[in-house]
Formats: structure tokens, sequence, C-alpha cells
């Protein structure tokens, strides 16, 4: 099958999957409101909510296996790649340039330049990460802090701790941007640094990680411990947890009841 019957098909689903959700949507809220407005002094009761899963059961099985067949799809039947513009990201730049070139063996202080280049780079990770960490520490203290927050002003209380989490992420928000710039900055210098060590022939390419592979794998194992959390969690009795604590906001903190 070629890329254009594949991206029809995929157009296709997508509808399809598409039309599903929103039927399988509604037929959820209107299930939940049919069971709200048949009243009782116990609204949100195993019984109601399994009586009235069932009579949505069937779109909403269709849309959770459209989903399935969704994933089966993109996984056995990929869009082959086709060719890319050259890249634009200095760092892979750079890496295409050390890929055909020689750092250890060339001029001592052009390499010095080089490497002082890197090691600004690292030092600014360094600092970002630690502006992050000691905002992050800073906030979760005050939070944990119970004379922060007054019962009697609960709402300026509250406004105060949203204004200290504004600016606990501003800070290395900040950090973070200026590390960015100024990285891409020391990678530019650092690819005209490199352009004027001769070619070498013997050079070793420089090793480079398989990203895509990496990051598919990184899903699965997101995955498959989501999965495992929520089969613990049936197991264990959360979905009846669950449902007293979704009955208890419908119908005292939000006032439905």
């Amino acid at each position: 099958m070629n890329n254009d019957s594949l991206r029809r098909l995929r157009l296709v689903c997508g509808i399809v999957l598409s039309i599903a959700l929103v039927v399988a949507g509604v037929c959820l809220m209107t299930a939940c409101l049919g069971i709200y407005l048949g009243g009782g002094d116990q609204i949100f009761t195993p019984e109601k909510v399994a009586h009235g899963f069932s009579v949505i059961a069937v779109p909403v099985y269709l849309c959770l296996a459209l989903v399935l067949a969704a994933f089966v799809l993109d996984f056995f039947l990929p869009l082959q790649k086709q060719k890319l513009k050259a890249e634009k990201d200095p760092a892979v730049t750079l890496d295409r340039l050390l890929a055909k070139r020689d750092v250890d063996s060339c001029d001592s202080a052009l390499k010095a330049q080089i490497l002082s280049l890197r090691k600004n780079r690292s030092r600014d990770k360094i600092i970002t990460l630690a502006v992050l960490g000691v905002c992050s520490i800073g906030f979760l203290f005050y939070g944990a802090n119970p004379a922060n927050f007054h019962q009697s002003e609960i709402n300026s209380s509250m406004a105060k701790a949203v204004m200290i989490l504004l600016g606990c992420l501003a800070v290395p928000f900040g950090c973070a941007i200026g590390t960015a710039y100024r990285a891409k900055s020391s990678l530019q210098k650092e690819i005209e640094l490199v352009k004027q060590i001769p070619i070498s022939e013997t050079a070793a390419p420089a090793p480079k990680a398989d990203r895509t592979k990496l990051l598919v794998i990184a899903r699965w194992a997101l995955v498959c411990v989501a999965v495992a959390v929520l089969v613990y969690g049936f197991f264990a009795g959360g979905t009846a947890d669950v449902l007293t604590k979704a009955k208890n906001i419908c119908t005292e903190c939000v006032g439905l009841g």
C-alpha cells in the first residue's frame, strides 16, 4: 500500500474515530444526567451506575475498539519516511561536522576554545536545574506549612500561594529561556570553530543515540506502568473509592444534590 492510500485510510479512520468519541462522550454525559435526574436517597450507587452504563455499553466499547484499531494501524502500517530537508538545528549540524573531524588532534588553542564553549553550556544547564530545584523545594516547604493558610482568610492565603507559585515558575522558566538562547549562540560559535578543523578520513563517526527507538521504548514503558497501576487499583478496590469521591463531589461540593 502506497503513501497516498495510507493517508486516505488514516483520514477515514480519523473521521470515524472522532465521530465515535463524540458519540461516546454524549452517551456518557446523558447517562450521568439520567442517573442524577432519577434522584433517590443515594443517587450514584453502583447498581444505578451499572444499569446506566449497560445502556450505553455498545457505543463506548465500539469507541474503545476503534481506538485500539487506530493504534494497531499506526504500528503495522506506518507512513513511509519521505526525504526531509536539511536540519537547521545547530546541534544536528555540529554532530554532522564532528563526524568528519578529529577535535583531539587539532590545534591546542582551537581545541581549548571548543572545550570552553562545551563547559559553559554544561555549567548553564546545571545552574538552570539548580534554580528549578531550589524554587520547587521552596514552594513545597511553603505549601506544607499550615501557618501560611488561615481558615479565616482562605481566599487571600490562596491568592498569595498562587502568586508565589507563579514566581517560582517564572524564575526557572526565565533561566531556561536564557540557557537555551546562550546554548544556541554557543553551538553556532562552535560550528564556526569546528569548520576550521581539516576533514580527517580516519576520524571515527560521533556516536549518535537512536532517539526514535528510545522514545518508542519510553512510551511503551509508560503505557505498561499505567496499565499496571490501573489493574492494581482495580483489584485493590480503587474503583469504589473513586465512585464514592465522585458522588460526594457531585452531590455536595458543587451542589448538584
